[in-house]
């Protein structure tokens, strides 16, 4: 079954191509004193630093994405700042957070109903946090995740007062990730399986990437291996006009033949960064309708509707759905779905994508739904934002 991921790092902003270097002290907001050992870094990235004895700290980086900074410690809430680099304050206060209360397993609503294990549950977030495909990827601290499963909505919440720290062996990485919003969204169809399956699921957080790999090459290889079926390598190769070369293919909706990418995308240069605009004319219609219970049991299948069955509850529009195929094996292609919730967007040197709305916000990949085989890359699988080969 074909499975929707909604994988949030960061609010995003203006590129850079070049050294930069962002500066301040940190203080308790109750005591005023300056804190120690405060985790500073550039969210989704490997820039990374910790203030002094006297709170404070610089933090030096080139050839950054488009992120935010992060500002973390153990028993304090943390503070993300958007566009770090038109200037922070001089002066930023932590507030003191209370532990996090233990989230008790609900008791299931009807005698009938399975209620899960801890471990049940622990092994469901697993799945889905990390990916099926995951190799040689561990979590650490196990214990500090809180898991709850509403049995009326057949969801899966989980929390973390503590960063969980994965250690990926595989692709040489760790990962300190700091939950700020996961749920699982499992059907809530009659389903004779001992396990539900997942409609969606929906992960917010900052991520701190350590490299571990000493530069082994095998490792190496296992990256740009990677790399090369992510959705930044698709976005990375369209802007660059290297779709073919980078073995990817588009298809629309009823499509029997290729469609050239210049008869979906008007591509333009703005400044560092690329504007992509959507020719939706040219975009079968992909306006979001109402799906019959025989609709959403395709889901179990290859139904190439499941992404607007996504937003059914939330009436959102689909400007435009292609479908990449990655032909980097030829015998084996992978096919991916990409629902774009705006008619235009950003893309940076990295491949990163985001959106600006009319105020000048920024957002980031709630106005991108990824289905297939780029939406089951997850956290066991992911890369860092200024990752290159």
């Amino acid at each position: 079954m074909k499975k929707i991921i909604i994988c949030l790092f960061l609010v995003i902003n203006a590129s850079s191509l070049y050294s930069q270097k962002i500066e301040g002290k940190i203080y308790d907001d109750s005591t005023k004193l300056p804190i120690p050992e405060v985790s500073i870094y550039l969210n989704g990235t490997t820039y990374n630093t910790k203030t002094d004895i006297n709170g404070k700290f610089e933090l030096v980086f080139d050839n950054i994405t488009n992120t935010s900074l992060i500002i973390s410690r153990v028993g304090y809430k943390m503070i993300s700042i958007p566009n770090p680099y038109e200037g922070i304050p001089e002066k930023i206060y932590l507030t003191p957070q209370s532990i996090l209360n233990e989230i008790v397993v609900e008791a299931p609503p009807k005698s009938n109903v399975k209620k899960y294990s801890r471990k049940e549950l622990l092994k469901m977030f697993k799945k889905e946090f990390l990916g099926e495909t995951a190799k040689s990827c561990d979590i650490q601290n196990e214990k500090d995740i809180k898991l709850m499963y509403d049995y009326d909505y057949h969801q899966l919440i989980a929390q973390s007062e503590n960063p969980i720290i994965i250690l990926n062996k595989h692709l040489g990485y760790r990962i300190d990730y700091q939950i700020i919003n996961f749920y699982i969204q499992y059907s809530d169809l009659p389903i004779w399986l001992s396990e539900r399956p997942v409609l969606y699921s929906t992960n917010v957080g900052a991520a701190l990437f350590t490299d571990l790999s000493n530069n082994n090459k095998k490792t190496t290889e296992r990256r740009e291996s990677v790399y090369r079926e992510t959705r930044n390598f698709f976005f990375k190769s369209l802007i660059n006009n290297t779709l073919e070369e980078s073995a990817f293919k588009i298809l629309t909706e009823g499509a029997d033949e290729y469609i050239s990418p210049t008869k979906i995308f008007n591509i333009k240069d703005t400044l560092s960064l690329k504007k992509v605009t959507l020719l939706t004319d040219s975009i079968p219609d992909t306006k979001v309708k109402k799906r019959t219970v025989a609709g959403l049991l395709g889901l179990l299948g290859e139904s190439k509707d499941e992404l607007e069955d996504i937003l059914i509850a939330s009436g959102k529009k689909i400007y435009g759905k292609i479908i990449i195929v990655n032909l980097l094996q030829p015998q084996k292609p992978k096919e991916s779905m990409l629902a774009f919730l705006n008619d235009n967007f950003y893309v940076d040197r990295f491949g990163n994508y985001y959106f600006v709305d009319e105020l000048g916000n920024v957002q980031y990949d709630n106005n991108l739904l990824v289905g297939g085989s780029m939406g089951r890359q997850k956290m066991g699988t992911i890369l860092p934002l200024n990752y290159e080969p």
